[in-house]
């Protein structure tokens, strides 16, 4: 069998939400082909002889349709583009169609088989449902103003410590991850955001779901000052937010505590056990890391869908009812 190779460069949308869909379509079927596509990351088209790629998926042929999926706004450092090769390998040849033993880890592309596709670009927002769309874009047309990364690097003095490094939340990931919650959207149910920022999740939450209360708590004043002039870009969000130490604040009366805790150092996660133990019967803790030591009457840690997420997936916490 003759070598067949396909090489497609993808200009990717680095900064728009969404994602490309590349389809490969099968045209060997001869007995034993090893069918592949890998994608890179760097200035060039991948090989599996090369082992210079970063995703791949391998497939008996016939299969019908390879469609890669990237998404962009998990596309960043080094390339604009993303290199793809479609192929076939004969099965005598030994060359592995897997990642090499040493390749880094990234969560911009997923491979699936489809019937039919073709190439397309997905905004983000078109998979949300129509009723969110415009709390969406109102979203992002208030914190289009805002520069977090900069606040923060400037209210550290340029020393960022590990436990106020910044992060963003999103729209639709904050959407996904309530609904994996489960969260009713009745009045009465709270949220409460440990180290909230300029106010993105509680603000992306509180658009989603009208009715669930949210507040934030922050110490930094400037990113305090930014989430209150956000604030006010959007009144139709239901947002408490609060100047002040997430270790001294009474947050005991939340059903759902969001804490982006990766960074935070180990004494500051047991600090932190003994207030989740305040918390009510039912009450749900989603962290970054699962830093618990103690039982706490049950709690259990809990992982997002594994088929469908990374290894290193937001863990979620919740007490045993």
């Amino acid at each position: 069998m003759e070598p067949c190779w396909e090489y497609r460069e993808v200009k990717v949308r680095r900064f728009e939400r969404g994602k490309h869909q590349i389809p490969f379509f099968s045209e060997c079927l001869e007995a034993g082909a090893r069918r592949f596509v890998c994608c890179s990351k760097g200035s060039d088209f991948a090989t599996p002889a090369g082992q210079d790629f970063h995703w791949i998926v391998a497939v008996e042929p016939g299969q019908g349709v390879i469609v890669a999926s990237i998404q962009t706004q998990f596309w960043v450092f080094e390339s604009d583009s993303a290199f793809l090769t479609h192929g076939w390998l004969e099965a005598s040849d030994p060359t592995p169609l897997c990642l090499p033993a040493d390749a880094a880890e990234f969560l911009a592309v997923s491979f699936s088989l489809e019937d039919s596709a073709s190439d397309a670009f997905v905004p983000e927002v078109e998979e949300l449902p129509t009723q969110l769309q415009d709390a969406y874009h109102k979203f992002y047309e208030a914190y289009s103003f805002v520069d977090g990364y900069q606040l923060s690097y400037e209210a550290q003095g340029g020393c960022t410590t590990s436990a106020l490094t910044y992060g963003e939340s999103h729209f639709a990931p904050i959407y996904r991850l309530l609904s994996i919650l489960q969260v009713e959207a009745t009045a009465g149910d709270l949220l409460v955001d440990l180290g909230s920022g300029t106010g993105r999740l509680v603000a992306a939450a509180a658009l989603a779901f009208p009715l669930l209360r949210c507040r934030g708590i922050e110490l930094l004043p400037a990113l305090h000052t930014a989430a209150l002039q956000t604030k006010a870009r959007l009144p139709e969000a239901s947002l408490e937010l609060v100047l002040g130490d997430i270790l001294h604040e009474d947050w005991s009366d939340a059903s759902i505590v969001v804490a982006m805790s990766l960074c935070f150092p180990a004494e500051m996660m047991k600090a932190l056990e003994a207030k989740f133990a305040l918390l009510r019967p039912g009450s749900r803790v989603v962290l970054m890391n699962c830093f618990l030591e103690s039982d706490l009457s049950g709690l259990a840690p809990l992982c997002l869908d594994k088929a469908n997420e990374p290894a290193h997936a937001v863990r979620l916490e919740r007490p045993s009812k």
